[in-house]
């Protein structure tokens, strides 16, 4: 592959963090930044480092707070503004307000980030590779997958998960958006794709047609 992949897994919640290197230019994609404390920003910042990669784009598949933890450090310490879907940046309520939703441990220190938006469509470079932005609802109202189409992998957040989906029970979520989203967003895919989800590990659309009932149930 042209684009070098590290997943690690952050907060509380083991929530993926996602960070691609085109390994020509050391361009990099931080996806889903979801570390919360100095040693899961040493983390990132150490393989950052090692590979020499040189971040230039800070994106989200949606903005559930344990996705977006990381955002303010990772915006601050590389210089990026993080992008997300206009729909979604306007239905999902701050970080902040997110944590006194789920009852979570108030952070003293946190600012609240702030967002530009991508559109659905939308092609996103880093270096030589690229990210194609599909509108993957369900699990949110503007939730969005990053396609790599010619290496054959999708950074998914929490739409599919290996022999499951994402919950449609929060607040923004539908069921049979969500089945809908499967049927024309994940089910045309080739089998070999590779998914990357939000949490848990990675899979492949053969596999999930084979083993995942809400895929299977929308051949």
């Amino acid at each position: 592959m042209a684009t070098k992949l590290y997943q690690f897994t952050f907060n509380p919640i083991t929530e993926n963090t996602y960070l691609l290197i085109d390994d020509k230019t050391l361009e990099a994609a931080i996806i889903d930044p979801g570390c919360c404390n100095e040693k899961e920003y040493n983390t990132l910042n150490e393989v950052i480092n090692k590979e020499h990669a040189k971040p230039v784009l800070l994106l989200a598949t949606h903005l559930h707070f344990d996705h977006i933890w990381g955002i303010p450090y990772v915006a601050s310490k590389y210089k990026l503004t993080p992008k997300a879907l206009q729909k979604e940046i306007d239905f999902m309520p701050s970080f902040s307000k997110q944590m006194e939703q789920f009852m979570m441990p108030p952070q003293v220190s946190y600012n609240d980030a702030t967002f530009d938006a991508f559109s659905v469509g939308d092609t996103l470079h880093y270096g030589n590779c690229s990210l194609e932005v599909l509108f993957t609802p369900g699990h949110t109202p503007g939730h969005v997958t990053f396609y790599n189409k010619s290496e054959n992998f999708a950074l998914c957040g929490d739409v599919v998960f290996k022999g499951n989906v994402g919950r449609c029970d929060l607040p923004g979520g539908n069921y049979d958006t969500m089945m809908q989203t499967l049927k024309e967003v994940f089910v045309p895919m080739p089998n070999e794709t590779v998914i990357f989800s939000g949490h848990g590990p990675s899979t492949t659309i053969k596999d999930e047609k084979q083993n995942n009932p809400y895929i299977k149930s929308q051949l």
